[in-house]
């Protein structure tokens, strides 16, 4: 009798599976995207990579610049337009090779012990394609005369399918017959109004996690009228939040009457591997290598954030590193988009963000 119920109620639970109609599971949806050649802003074959939420254009002309990135049509990149169509030639070296151009978009940068300017024709020179794939390209610089440094520079830009982030990989070769020591940085500029944040190392050795020099890079705070600046800048521009750094630099404008410098470098020895810079309700996050060791040709500064009231540029550096002949460096970063579901206008209104911050880019 009990074998004969519960044939019944098998049965029965059957049949009422069979009248119940499957429900399709939800399908992602396909990915939009793709590669594209295109004039920008007076530059020839510029190349945009695209997806549904987010684009980036590359200049080959301009050293492979990053010169727009931009997230629901709005480029967050800082555009110098008296450099529409500027190129570099041969002219614009002096006896020593050395050359400079004002600041627009993302550019990585180099140096050795010694500095800078030796390097000004492998970054900033003119690249050529070589790779061109459905939702990234591979750019390598062209030959310069003079050569500097026997550096080889290979760029390689991969956007995400279906999300809002780009991967740029640098990676700089040593062609020449010695060894060489290198350290790499990106820098990339934006336009203010904006907010930056910096999370801060616990154990910094940096008094606060952070210093304050200027851009020839002398001490500014050991005068009294250096110390009344500091305090004008912890109160305005420069505002710790909970564990992180939010730097405003629009409040160096002359109406707000709270800085006496035209423009100020910011150091950090942060150790989180990403900053970002908010803008309304979204943030450019910035991801990058962290080593806690290795020599650093200014000790202990991880990041080098310099700013004037109407732009700010993130940028992150790698320790140096010596390269053998026919060996090479990178330093890859990654560039996310974070939606923050409300707007962010001031330092004080940052709390929490990190966190929110930190989810999204660990599970992207």
């Amino acid at each position: 009798m009990m074998r004969a119920r519960s044939v019944a109620c098998v049965a029965a639970a059957v049949a009422f599976l069979g009248c119940v109609k499957s429900v399709p599971s939800k399908r992602e949806e396909p990915a939009k995207g793709g590669v594209e050649k295109l004039d920008h802003r007076g530059w020839k074959e510029c190349y945009k990579l695209w997806n549904a939420s987010c684009e980036a254009i590359v200049a080959p002309a301009v050293g492979s610049r990053v010169v727009a990135f931009a997230y629901r049509g709005k480029n967050v990149l800082f555009e110098d337009k008296s450099l529409n169509g500027r190129v570099m030639t041969s002219s614009d070296y002096d006896d020593e090779g050395r050359y400079w151009m004002p600041w627009d978009g993302s550019q990585p940068d180099m140096f050795n012990e010694k500095g800078y300017r030796q390097f000004y024709p492998v970054w900033m020179g003119a690249y050529k394609v070589t790779k061109a794939e459905p939702l990234g390209i591979t750019t390598e610089c062209l030959p310069q005369k003079p050569q500097q440094g026997d550096a080889h520079c290979i760029k390689t830009f991969a956007l995400d399918p279906r999300k809002p982030r780009l991967t740029f990989a640098y990676k700089m070769v040593n062609q020449g017959k010695d060894a060489k020591t290198w350290a790499l940085l990106q820098r990339t500029l934006f336009a203010a109004p904006g907010l930056l944040l910096v999370p801060l190392k616990s154990k910094s050795a940096f008094e606060g996690g952070w210093k304050i020099v200027e851009p020839a890079g002398g001490e500014i705070l050991t005068t009294s009228s250096g110390q009344r600046t500091l305090a004008r800048i912890k109160e305005h521009i420069v505002v710790p939040v909970g564990d992180c750094l939010v730097v405003a630099p629009h409040m160096l404008g002359a109406k707000s009457k709270v800085f006496v410098f035209d423009s100020i470098t910011l150091h950090t020895d942060s150790d989180a591997g990403w900053m970002a810079w908010i803008k309304d309700d979204v943030a450019f996050v910035m991801q990058y290598p962290y080593s806690a060791g290795g020599k650093r040709r200014v000790p202990n500064v991880v990041t080098q954030n310099w700013f004037t009231a109407d732009r700010m540029e993130l940028c992150p550096f790698s320790p140096l590193t010596e390269v053998k002949p026919g060996g090479s460096v990178s330093f890859d970063t990654v560039w996310t988009f974070v939606p923050l579901g409300r707007p962010v206008a001031e330092p004080k209104q940052a709390e929490g963000l990190r966190a929110v911050i930190e989810k999204a880019i660990r599970n992207p």
